[in-house]
């Protein structure tokens, strides 16, 4: 049987890709999982709450945006915890570009 760990990638010190693993990190960017087949809405505000990071982008949406509801859905979420936690949290629009 092959088992492979899951990876999370931090890069310069500045942004956390956690990849599967959902690693708690202290880098003040963090990119989050917007769907994965494992993850709920819970789970996904459970994580970005114990990161407290900065700044948190979104990505890995691609099955909400089979229609415009799953992305609509999505940013609601991000939007309502940005707002709690005064923080700069939402999913980039296509082709956007982000400086850190």
């Amino acid at each position: 049987m092959f088992r492979q760990s899951n990876v999370g990638f931090l890069i310069d010190g500045e942004v956390f890709h956690p990849g599967d693993a959902l690693t708690i990190t202290n880098a003040p960017t963090l990119l989050v999982p917007g769907q994965a087949p494992c993850l709920n809405q819970i789970a996904l505000l459970t994580y970005i709450r114990a990161v407290r990071a900065r700044r948190v982008y979104a990505i890995h949406d691609g099955l909400l945006n089979i229609n415009d509801w799953g992305l609509h859905m999505l940013d609601h979420l991000l939007q309502s915890e940005a707002q709690l936690q005064g923080a700069e949290i939402r999913r980039p629009a296509n082709g956007e570009s982000i400086e850190v």
